[in-house]
């Protein structure tokens, strides 16, 4: 980071393919008791989504048939190579700007601290959760049921 505000490098990615991956590693897991690679990949999945970030930051209230973009990045910090790091994880929700590479280190962002008393805020209602989280949930469900029926249509033959 060479100045306050200044950019930085941008990786883009989507991380649906890790959580699958957890969810059937899991599933194996609770079933035959012989896969613990999911525990790996349990922090990823119980860290906080997109949507999550930017409704804990309180920009989702905005218009949502605005034509501005919204976005929000989560401030982290974590050790590399024994070195303590800071990082950012931004979020756009819109159509204009959101693929753009001019993320800066000067974004609007909350912490883990934010997103905490958010979830303890509203841990009663699931519609202000993060509906990724949600939507993960019935796919482990479905994901379970089709490995199971897998499973044993192989061990059949």
């Amino acid at each position: 980071m060479d100045k306050a505000g200044g950019a930085t490098t941008t990786q883009k990615g989507c991380e649906s393919r890790s959580l699958l991956k957890h969810v059937q590693n899991k599933a194996i897991d609770e079933e035959f008791k012989n896969n613990t690679e999911w525990h790996y990949s349990k922090p990823l999945y119980d860290s906080p989504r997109c949507n999550e970030i930017i409704t804990a930051a309180g920009l989702n209230e905005e218009n949502q048939f605005s034509q501005n973009d919204i976005r929000v990045c989560l401030d982290i910090e974590f050790v590399e190579n024994d070195n303590p790091s800071k990082g950012k994880i931004c979020c756009c929700k819109g159509k204009n700007n959101c693929n753009g590479n001019d993320l800066l280190w000067s974004e609007i962002a909350i912490t883990m601290k934010d997103i905490e008393k958010f979830r303890e805020k509203h841990s009663n209602n699931e519609n202000l959760l993060n509906s990724s989280a949600a939507e993960t949930k019935t796919i482990e469900t479905f994901f379970s049921h089709v490995f199971s029926i897998f499973i044993l249509f192989f061990a059949l033959f």
